[in-house]
């Protein structure tokens, strides 16, 4: 499964350190918008592949759209990749991971995300939001030691 899918706001990260009195914890606004946007997404496209006691690779590619409030000229830097998206505002790239790997899991592509084995991520600006998602069976390569 390869598939991009544009989002309106951009990925949130997963938030463990809210909690409420009785000490659950709780997602924030931001997440779950990110959630839902992304979980409504994924079952518009109606994926047919399901990821169920196999191995996988996935990797992610996250758009994060630049702030408004940047000049011009700091914005073109942002899209040409230039500035890389590492302002606390964003998140980091493992918390964002979580959030998108919880969506794969709600949405039946994937049966438990404890069967990643491998895992690439990446934060990019990009002129509006979006996550691209590619799942496949992990193919191992021989490994060769030397002594």
């Amino acid at each position: 499964m390869n598939v991009t899918i544009p989002l309106v706001n951009n990925p949130a990260p997963h938030n463990q350190s809210k909690t409420n009195r009785y000490g659950g914890v709780y997602k924030s606004k931001r997440e779950l918008a990110y959630i839902t946007e992304l979980e409504t997404a994924i079952n518009e496209l109606h994926i047919q592949e399901r990821y169920t006691e196999q191995y996988l690779t996935v990797c992610y590619t996250f758009g994060i759209k630049p702030p408004k409030s940047w000049s011009i000229k700091k914005t073109n830097q942002a899209l040409n990749g230039t500035i890389m998206p590492t302002n606390k505002n964003v998140g980091d790239v493992d918390n964002i991971v979580k959030s998108t790997q919880d969506v794969l899991m709600r949405t039946n592509i994937i049966d438990d995300d404890s069967n990643i084995v491998n895992l690439s991520a990446t934060k990019i600006y990009s002129p509006e939001p979006f996550v691209q998602i590619e799942v496949q069976q992990y193919e191992p390569e021989p490994i060769t030691r030397t002594l």
